[in-house]
Protein backbone atom coordinates (compact mmCIF):
# COMPACT_ATOMS: atom_id res chain seq x y z
CA UNK A 1 0.00 0.00 0.00
CA UNK A 2 1.23 3.86 -0.81
CA UNK A 3 2.74 2.79 -3.89
CA UNK A 4 1.50 4.94 -6.91
CA UNK A 5 -0.84 2.39 -9.46
CA UNK A 6 1.63 2.14 -12.52
CA UNK A 7 -0.50 0.42 -14.67
CA UNK A 8 1.20 -1.31 -17.32
CA UNK A 9 4.60 -0.80 -15.86
CA UNK A 10 6.10 -3.10 -14.04
CA UNK A 11 9.42 -2.58 -11.23
CA UNK A 12 11.87 -4.64 -11.65
CA UNK A 13 13.06 -6.05 -8.34
CA UNK A 14 16.53 -8.59 -8.35
CA UNK A 15 18.04 -10.07 -5.36
CA UNK A 16 22.01 -11.31 -6.89
CA UNK A 17 23.88 -13.56 -4.44
CA UNK A 18 26.81 -14.04 -6.47
CA UNK A 19 27.66 -10.22 -7.55
CA UNK A 20 31.00 -9.42 -9.19
CA UNK A 21 30.81 -5.59 -9.87
CA UNK A 22 30.14 -1.75 -8.30
CA UNK A 23 30.75 0.80 -5.35
CA UNK A 24 32.46 -0.72 -2.68
CA UNK A 25 31.00 -0.03 1.21
CA UNK A 26 27.30 0.02 -1.01
CA UNK A 27 25.38 -3.03 0.23
CA UNK A 28 21.79 -1.69 -2.02
CA UNK A 29 21.83 -0.13 -5.04
CA UNK A 30 18.46 1.21 -6.68
CA UNK A 31 18.67 2.63 -10.27
CA UNK A 32 16.08 4.29 -11.78
CA UNK A 33 15.47 3.84 -15.48
CA UNK A 34 14.53 6.07 -18.17
CA UNK A 35 11.12 5.27 -18.10
CA UNK A 36 11.24 5.33 -14.40
CA UNK A 37 12.29 9.20 -14.53
CA UNK A 38 9.67 9.54 -16.83
CA UNK A 39 7.18 8.56 -14.99
CA UNK A 40 8.40 10.09 -12.00
CA UNK A 41 7.39 13.35 -13.85
CA UNK A 42 3.67 12.64 -14.08
CA UNK A 43 3.54 12.51 -10.22
CA UNK A 44 5.17 15.64 -9.72
CA UNK A 45 3.11 17.47 -12.18
CA UNK A 46 0.51 17.45 -9.79
CA UNK A 47 2.76 18.13 -7.04
CA UNK A 48 4.18 21.21 -7.94
CA UNK A 49 0.56 22.28 -8.96
CA UNK A 50 -0.58 21.51 -5.64
CA UNK A 51 2.47 23.78 -4.44
CA UNK A 52 0.94 26.98 -6.17
CA UNK A 53 -2.37 26.44 -7.04
CA UNK A 54 -4.37 29.49 -5.50
CA UNK A 55 -0.77 31.09 -4.47
CA UNK A 56 -0.48 34.89 -5.31
CA UNK A 57 2.76 36.21 -5.07
CA UNK A 58 3.57 39.99 -4.59
CA UNK A 59 6.65 41.21 -6.33
CA UNK A 60 8.75 44.56 -5.11
CA UNK A 61 7.47 48.16 -6.52
CA UNK A 62 9.07 49.42 -9.66
CA UNK A 63 10.03 52.60 -10.11
CA UNK A 64 11.22 53.44 -13.03
CA UNK A 65 12.73 57.29 -14.17
CA UNK A 66 12.96 58.25 -17.65
CA UNK A 67 12.51 60.33 -20.74
CA UNK A 68 9.70 59.96 -23.61
CA UNK A 69 9.18 61.51 -26.50
CA UNK A 70 7.81 65.24 -26.54
CA UNK A 71 5.66 67.08 -25.24
CA UNK A 72 6.13 64.30 -22.50
CA UNK A 73 9.53 64.70 -21.66
CA UNK A 74 10.88 63.75 -18.17
CA UNK A 75 8.46 61.51 -16.04
CA UNK A 76 8.83 59.34 -12.95
CA UNK A 77 6.58 56.20 -13.13
CA UNK A 78 5.33 53.93 -10.40
CA UNK A 79 4.39 50.74 -10.42
CA UNK A 80 2.48 48.99 -7.45
CA UNK A 81 0.45 45.91 -6.25
CA UNK A 82 2.21 43.63 -8.44
CA UNK A 83 0.92 40.59 -8.18
CA UNK A 84 1.64 37.19 -10.18
CA UNK A 85 -1.61 34.50 -9.53
CA UNK A 86 -2.91 31.36 -11.59
CA UNK A 87 0.36 29.43 -11.64
CA UNK A 88 -0.27 26.15 -13.17
CA UNK A 89 2.05 23.18 -15.03
CA UNK A 90 0.55 21.60 -17.91
CA UNK A 91 3.50 19.36 -17.94
CA UNK A 92 7.27 18.75 -16.49
CA UNK A 93 9.66 16.34 -18.37
CA UNK A 94 12.16 15.02 -16.14
CA UNK A 95 15.35 14.05 -17.24
CA UNK A 96 18.92 13.26 -15.32
CA UNK A 97 22.76 14.78 -15.66
CA UNK A 98 26.03 14.24 -15.37
CA UNK A 99 27.21 13.84 -12.20
CA UNK A 100 24.23 13.75 -10.12
CA UNK A 101 21.33 16.40 -10.92
CA UNK A 102 17.57 15.93 -12.48
CA UNK A 103 16.47 18.23 -14.81
CA UNK A 104 12.79 18.72 -15.05
CA UNK A 105 11.65 20.80 -18.00
CA UNK A 106 9.02 23.49 -17.55
CA UNK A 107 7.16 23.18 -21.13
CA UNK A 108 4.51 25.87 -20.40
CA UNK A 109 4.05 27.95 -17.37
CA UNK A 110 0.44 29.48 -17.16
CA UNK A 111 0.51 32.79 -14.94
CA UNK A 112 -1.62 35.83 -14.68
CA UNK A 113 0.55 39.31 -13.41
CA UNK A 114 -1.59 42.37 -12.67
CA UNK A 115 -0.37 45.64 -11.25
CA UNK A 116 -1.45 49.39 -10.85
CA UNK A 117 0.14 52.37 -12.34
CA UNK A 118 1.16 56.31 -11.63
CA UNK A 119 2.77 58.16 -13.34
CA UNK A 120 4.06 61.78 -13.18
CA UNK A 121 5.68 64.42 -15.61
CA UNK A 122 8.02 66.05 -13.71
CA UNK A 123 8.71 69.50 -15.31
CA UNK A 124 6.22 72.02 -16.04
CA UNK A 125 3.34 71.82 -17.17
CA UNK A 126 2.94 68.75 -14.71
CA UNK A 127 0.57 66.04 -16.10
CA UNK A 128 -0.18 62.26 -14.07
CA UNK A 129 -2.42 60.00 -14.40
CA UNK A 130 -3.31 56.16 -12.92
CA UNK A 131 -4.40 53.10 -14.18
CA UNK A 132 -3.74 49.14 -14.02
CA UNK A 133 -2.63 46.64 -15.91
CA UNK A 134 -3.30 43.13 -16.49
CA UNK A 135 -0.63 41.16 -18.49
CA UNK A 136 -0.92 37.08 -19.57
CA UNK A 137 2.28 36.28 -20.45
CA UNK A 138 2.45 33.51 -23.24
CA UNK A 139 4.82 30.99 -24.22
CA UNK A 140 6.74 30.51 -20.44
CA UNK A 141 9.39 27.74 -20.73
CA UNK A 142 12.21 26.96 -18.15
CA UNK A 143 13.55 24.40 -16.34
CA UNK A 144 14.52 23.63 -12.62
CA UNK A 145 18.39 21.83 -11.93
CA UNK A 146 18.30 19.81 -8.97
CA UNK A 147 21.67 18.11 -7.47
CA UNK A 148 21.69 15.32 -5.28
CA UNK A 149 24.36 14.13 -2.88
CA UNK A 150 24.99 12.25 0.08
CA UNK A 151 25.27 14.78 3.30
CA UNK A 152 26.11 12.98 6.55
CA UNK A 153 25.01 10.10 5.93
CA UNK A 154 21.68 11.28 3.79
CA UNK A 155 20.88 12.85 1.01
CA UNK A 156 20.59 16.26 0.25
CA UNK A 157 19.51 18.55 -2.63
CA UNK A 158 21.80 21.24 -3.37
CA UNK A 159 22.38 23.43 -6.52
CA UNK A 160 19.37 24.23 -7.17
CA UNK A 161 18.81 26.55 -10.51
CA UNK A 162 15.80 27.39 -11.78
CA UNK A 163 15.42 29.80 -15.18
CA UNK A 164 12.12 30.93 -16.66
CA UNK A 165 11.93 32.94 -20.69
CA UNK A 166 8.95 34.62 -21.81
CA UNK A 167 7.95 34.49 -25.54
CA UNK A 168 5.42 37.16 -25.52
CA UNK A 169 2.58 39.09 -23.39
CA UNK A 170 -1.12 39.70 -23.59
CA UNK A 171 -1.64 42.93 -22.27
CA UNK A 172 -4.77 44.62 -21.03
CA UNK A 173 -4.17 48.16 -20.41
CA UNK A 174 -6.49 50.21 -18.75
CA UNK A 175 -5.01 53.65 -19.58
CA UNK A 176 -5.63 57.02 -21.23
CA UNK A 177 -1.95 57.28 -23.07
CA UNK A 178 -1.17 55.06 -25.65
CA UNK A 179 2.68 55.80 -25.44
CA UNK A 180 2.77 54.16 -21.86
CA UNK A 181 1.88 51.16 -23.67
CA UNK A 182 5.52 50.94 -25.09
CA UNK A 183 7.22 51.78 -21.70
CA UNK A 184 5.76 49.16 -20.04
CA UNK A 185 6.25 46.50 -22.42
CA UNK A 186 9.99 47.36 -22.21
CA UNK A 187 9.48 47.05 -18.45
CA UNK A 188 7.93 43.63 -18.57
CA UNK A 189 10.99 42.39 -20.62
CA UNK A 190 12.97 43.20 -18.29
CA UNK A 191 12.72 44.06 -14.41
CA UNK A 192 9.34 42.95 -14.13
CA UNK A 193 10.28 39.24 -15.75
CA UNK A 194 12.99 39.15 -13.40
CA UNK A 195 11.21 39.88 -10.43
CA UNK A 196 8.42 36.63 -11.90
CA UNK A 197 11.71 34.72 -12.23
CA UNK A 198 13.67 35.90 -9.05
CA UNK A 199 9.61 35.04 -7.24
CA UNK A 200 9.57 31.55 -8.83
CA UNK A 201 13.03 30.24 -7.92
CA UNK A 202 12.90 31.52 -4.07
CA UNK A 203 9.34 29.58 -4.32
CA UNK A 204 11.10 26.00 -5.53
CA UNK A 205 14.22 26.95 -3.02
CA UNK A 206 11.83 27.19 0.21
CA UNK A 207 10.32 23.60 -1.11
CA UNK A 208 13.76 22.05 -1.20
CA UNK A 209 14.92 23.53 2.21
CA UNK A 210 11.59 22.11 3.67
CA UNK A 211 12.83 19.13 1.90
CA UNK A 212 16.34 18.80 3.24
CA UNK A 213 14.81 19.63 6.45
CA UNK A 214 13.05 15.92 6.50
CA UNK A 215 15.99 14.55 4.97
CA UNK A 216 18.00 15.41 7.93
CA UNK A 217 15.91 13.92 10.43
CA UNK A 218 16.13 10.28 8.72
CA UNK A 219 17.08 7.76 10.68
CA UNK A 220 20.60 6.43 9.20
CA UNK A 221 19.67 3.33 11.47
CA UNK A 222 16.52 1.47 11.44
CA UNK A 223 16.67 -1.43 14.08
CA UNK A 224 14.74 -4.50 12.53
CA UNK A 225 13.06 -6.88 15.61
CA UNK A 226 12.71 -7.59 18.46
CA UNK A 227 14.48 -9.51 21.08
CA UNK A 228 17.38 -11.76 20.18
CA UNK A 229 16.13 -11.48 16.63
CA UNK A 230 16.91 -7.65 16.72
CA UNK A 231 19.59 -5.95 14.66
CA UNK A 232 20.63 -2.31 13.49
CA UNK A 233 20.87 -1.55 9.56
CA UNK A 234 23.07 1.12 8.65
CA UNK A 235 20.75 2.84 5.80
CA UNK A 236 23.93 5.58 5.10
CA UNK A 237 23.09 7.33 2.00
CA UNK A 238 26.08 6.44 0.11
CA UNK A 239 26.07 8.27 -3.52
CA UNK A 240 23.79 9.54 -6.53
CA UNK A 241 25.52 8.85 -9.84
CA UNK A 242 24.00 9.26 -13.12
CA UNK A 243 25.60 7.08 -16.17
CA UNK A 244 24.76 6.88 -19.61
CA UNK A 245 22.51 3.81 -20.51
CA UNK A 246 24.38 0.84 -22.75
CA UNK A 247 22.06 0.66 -25.57
CA UNK A 248 22.42 -3.43 -25.86
CA UNK A 249 20.34 -3.41 -22.48
CA UNK A 250 18.11 -0.65 -21.66
CA UNK A 251 16.18 0.36 -24.85
CA UNK A 252 15.76 4.23 -24.35
CA UNK A 253 15.15 7.60 -25.89
CA UNK A 254 16.81 9.35 -23.09
CA UNK A 255 19.50 7.49 -22.89
CA UNK A 256 20.32 8.39 -18.99
CA UNK A 257 19.66 6.62 -15.55
CA UNK A 258 20.13 7.32 -12.10
CA UNK A 259 21.74 5.09 -9.59
CA UNK A 260 21.22 5.65 -5.76
CA UNK A 261 23.28 3.70 -3.37
CA UNK A 262 23.21 2.43 0.64
CA UNK A 263 25.45 1.11 3.15
CA UNK A 264 23.27 -1.69 4.37
CA UNK A 265 25.72 -2.80 6.93
CA UNK A 266 24.31 -5.12 10.12
CA UNK A 267 24.86 -3.47 13.59
CA UNK A 268 24.42 -6.48 16.38
CA UNK A 269 22.12 -5.06 19.17
CA UNK A 270 23.91 -6.39 21.68
CA UNK A 271 27.46 -5.68 21.33
CA UNK A 272 26.94 -2.55 18.86
CA UNK A 273 29.47 -3.83 16.46
CA UNK A 274 29.40 -3.95 12.78
CA UNK A 275 29.83 -6.68 10.57
CA UNK A 276 32.99 -7.67 9.98
CA UNK A 277 32.91 -9.89 7.01
CA UNK A 278 34.84 -8.24 3.98
CA UNK A 279 32.94 -5.20 2.12
CA UNK A 280 30.35 -5.98 0.07
CA UNK A 281 31.73 -6.87 -4.06
CA UNK A 282 30.39 -3.95 -6.09
CA UNK A 283 26.93 -4.04 -7.00
CA UNK A 284 26.00 -3.31 -10.56
CA UNK A 285 24.67 0.01 -11.31
CA UNK A 286 22.75 -1.02 -14.66
CA UNK A 287 19.96 -2.65 -15.32
CA UNK A 288 20.33 -6.42 -16.35
CA UNK A 289 19.64 -7.76 -19.92
CA UNK A 290 15.86 -7.92 -20.17
CA UNK A 291 14.63 -5.05 -18.56
CA UNK A 292 11.95 -3.61 -20.82
CA UNK A 293 10.71 0.04 -21.86
CA UNK A 294 8.22 -0.11 -19.40
CA UNK A 295 10.07 -1.30 -16.55
CA UNK A 296 11.05 1.66 -14.09
CA UNK A 297 13.57 0.78 -10.98
CA UNK A 298 16.12 -1.73 -10.94
CA UNK A 299 16.82 -2.61 -6.89
CA UNK A 300 20.17 -4.84 -6.18
CA UNK A 301 20.24 -6.16 -2.70
CA UNK A 302 23.71 -7.74 -2.28
CA UNK A 303 24.87 -11.04 -0.25
CA UNK A 304 26.67 -9.78 2.57
CA UNK A 305 23.88 -8.35 4.08
CA UNK A 306 22.17 -11.56 4.42
CA UNK A 307 25.39 -13.39 5.76
CA UNK A 308 25.87 -10.19 8.18
CA UNK A 309 22.16 -10.73 9.21
CA UNK A 310 22.47 -13.99 9.83
CA UNK A 311 26.27 -14.18 11.77
CA UNK A 312 24.12 -11.28 13.77
CA UNK A 313 21.34 -13.08 15.14
CA UNK A 314 23.20 -16.47 15.14
CA UNK A 315 25.91 -14.18 17.55
CA UNK A 316 22.81 -13.03 20.30
CA UNK A 317 21.78 -16.61 20.11
CA UNK A 318 18.31 -16.00 18.33
CA UNK A 319 19.04 -18.90 16.04
CA UNK A 320 19.60 -21.27 18.80
CA UNK A 321 16.56 -23.76 20.26
CA UNK A 322 16.01 -27.03 21.58
CA UNK A 323 13.58 -29.96 20.53
CA UNK A 324 12.12 -31.86 23.90
CA UNK A 325 11.47 -35.62 23.48
CA UNK A 326 8.75 -35.51 25.97
CA UNK A 327 7.40 -32.51 23.99
CA UNK A 328 6.88 -34.14 20.97
CA UNK A 329 3.36 -36.56 20.17
CA UNK A 330 4.02 -40.13 21.36
CA UNK A 331 4.64 -41.37 17.78
CA UNK A 332 7.10 -39.17 17.02
CA UNK A 333 8.80 -40.08 20.11
CA UNK A 334 8.79 -43.30 19.45
CA UNK A 335 10.55 -42.88 15.94
CA UNK A 336 13.76 -41.29 18.18
CA UNK A 337 14.71 -39.23 15.35
CA UNK A 338 15.99 -36.24 18.13
CA UNK A 339 18.90 -38.65 18.75
CA UNK A 340 21.51 -38.10 16.74
CA UNK A 341 22.08 -42.06 16.47
CA UNK A 342 19.11 -41.66 13.75
CA UNK A 343 21.17 -39.17 11.71
CA UNK A 344 24.69 -41.52 11.16
CA UNK A 345 24.42 -42.44 7.95
CA UNK A 346 22.65 -38.71 6.76
CA UNK A 347 25.38 -36.87 8.91
CA UNK A 348 28.55 -38.95 9.75
CA UNK A 349 30.62 -35.99 10.94
CA UNK A 350 27.21 -34.75 13.23
CA UNK A 351 26.81 -38.68 14.58
CA UNK A 352 30.57 -38.53 15.18
CA UNK A 353 30.99 -35.71 16.80
CA UNK A 354 27.80 -35.71 19.24
CA UNK A 355 27.20 -39.34 19.56
CA UNK A 356 23.95 -41.36 20.94
CA UNK A 357 23.35 -37.02 21.83
CA UNK A 358 19.29 -35.33 22.32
Amino acid sequence: SGWPPFGSCSVFFALLFNVVTATPSSGFQATVTAAGVNKISSFVVPLIDDLVKNKTITLPNVHIDTHVAEPIGHITIDLTNIQISGLSLAALPVNVLPPSSFLLALDDLSLILNMDYKWRKVHWPHASDHGTVNVVPQDVTGSIAVGVVSNNSRPLLDNVKTSLTFGSFNIKFHGKVAWLYNLLMKTLKGKITDAISNAFSGLISKTVQKMNANFSKMQVHKTIGGGKSKIIVDLSFIHADVKPVNSSIVKSAQGNYMSFGLAMDVISSTTSKSCDYPEQAALPEQAPIGLGDTDLVQLVLGQRFFNCALEALNSQHALDFLLINEKLPPMLQSMGFLNTTKWCKSSPTLCQKYPNML
